[in-house]
């Protein structure tokens, strides 16, 4: 299954996604007044609408039934629409994602990077879970307290696509500073593009 976070507004976002991916299901995100969403964001002092979209991917991955499960975000962009089939010994697929430094990380196949150590990421749009990086995430996601990509950035067994194909689409100030999405990509591609990965 490719399941789509998406909102009544997201209309348009949706639409284009849609096209690029027609096997996506959109799910829609809990609303903002929702009990738990309001009960945990007063909990952890986060805004709404992370906490809605937290609570919202734990939901989807609890639904899951066969061995893996794709997540996206409506606001998806991808150069290349990838082929979301599980990768063995990756239990993270993480298609794209904004990074800051050189993963430290062993080539695993032509197109999959395994991160040996912890790797800071945020904006991760699409990623593949196996059923036991569900279950993972889940524990940590039921009650909406922590970010998604950067507790996936911690953990073991998470695999980044090379090159990576999946992206926040660049019409909106990026939430780090003065940058745009397109120029976190572009950090991001610099910093993959550095990296010594030989094959494992």
């Amino acid at each position: 299954m490719i399941a789509v976070i998406t909102t009544p507004r997201a209309a348009l976002r949706w639409t284009r996604l849609k096209k690029q991916v027609p096997d996506a299901v959109p799910v829609i995100a809990l609303p903002l007044d929702h009990p738990e969403v309001v009960t945990y964001a007063a909990k952890y002092h986060r805004p709404l609408t992370e906490v809605s979209h937290r609570l919202t991917l734990a939901r989807i991955l609890m639904s899951m039934e066969g061995d893996s499960i794709t997540v996206l975000e409506d606001d998806t962009v991808f150069d290349t629409v990838p082929d979301f089939s599980p990768v063995d010994g990756i239990d993270f697929q993480v298609y794209g994602t904004y990074i800051r430094r050189v993963p430290e990380a062993e080539r695993i196949s032509a197109l999959w990077i395994r991160l040996l150590k912890p790797l800071p990421m945020w904006g991760s749009h699409a990623v593949l879970y196996s059923r036991k990086g569900a279950e993972r995430m889940i524990t940590e996601m039921r009650d909406g307290r922590c970010m998604p990509d950067a507790w996936i950035g911690q953990q073991a067994r998470v695999g980044l696509r090379t090159p990576m194909v999946a992206w926040q689409m660049d019409d909106v100030p990026g939430m780090h500073g003065k940058f745009r999405f397109g120029e976190l990509r572009r950090q991001a591609e610099y910093f993959m593009g550095k990296g010594k990965y030989n094959k494992g």
